[in-house]
């Protein structure tokens, strides 16, 4: 008797184990409401810092292997230019040009910040960065200003799983009631909309497109099996504490 209600602990043990949700490794991403400045840390370790104007924000200082990438250098939303001279890893300042490292693979791409300007190989208004690692292909647009893509940004943007837009931004050409930035997502189709540049009036408008998600985090996990099927608006930190009853948001607990 007593041998059997060993094994019965035994399987019930089994049981509960198999029923907790494993800890997947993913990327994580930090990003703070609506603001440009990204941090993304990759399953190996790597970190990639995006657009950091207010290194106080910083999470985990940077280290020799880690990653700056920065849109563009004319706006202090964007970039500052102490933080961006001490950096100690690799990095693309304004410039198409591609890093590959620990599993990572990172594309800059020439785009611009409002319609007439040059498309330069560096030194323009507004480039792309493509980050692709662990299975997750996540895109940068900075403060892009383009009515539509470009086939050459297409073929490169295939696939994507992660957006990081703006969507209302003046100085780019995206006034509140703007369409450019909803045209240029229904373009790519991405898995995870995060915005950067948006007000009150631009949040509700997405959230009636695509379904919302929200954390009150300012992190999160992304793994390639977690992604929804098909578009989706996350609110991180700020914006998914306020915005997250109102408009009955699903919530993206990891």
């Amino acid at each position: 008797m007593k041998a059997k209600i060993i094994i019965m602990m035994c399987l019930l043990s089994a049981a509960i184990s198999c029923s907790k949700k494993a800890d997947v490794p993913g990327i994580s991403l930090f990003n703070y409401g609506s603001i440009p400045q990204t941090e993304i840390e990759t399953v190996s370790g790597t970190r990639i810092y995006i657009d950091i104007a207010d290194p106080q924000m910083v999470i985990k200082p940077p280290k020799a292997e880690d990653i700056l990438l920065i849109t563009h250098s004319h706006h202090p939303d964007h970039y500052n230019s102490v933080f961006a001279d001490s950096f100690p890893g690799k990095k693309l300042i304004a410039e198409e040009g591609n890093i590959e490292t620990a599993g990572c693979k990172i594309t800059g791409i020439k785009a611009i910040h409002n319609i007439g300007d040059p498309y330069l190989a560096k030194g323009g208004t507004d480039y792309i960065f493509l980050i692709e690692a662990d299975g997750v292909k996540i895109a940068h647009f900075g403060d892009i200003g383009q009515e539509s893509f470009s086939d050459e940004q297409l073929s490169l943007l295939n696939g994507l799983d992660v957006a990081l837009m703006q969507f209302e931004n003046q100085y780019s050409g995206m006034p509140a009631g703007s369409d450019k930035g909803y045209n240029l997502i229904k373009q790519i189709q991405p898995k995870i909309i995060i915005p950067t540049h948006v007000q009150d009036a631009s949040i509700k408008k997405a959230c009636g497109i695509w379904k919302p998600y929200f954390s009150v985090k300012n992190g999160v996990k992304i793994t390639k099996d977690i992604l929804p099927g098909s578009t989706s608006f996350m609110l991180m930190g700020y914006n998914g504490s306020i915005y997250s009853k109102e408009l009955n948001a699903q919530s993206w607990d990891n």
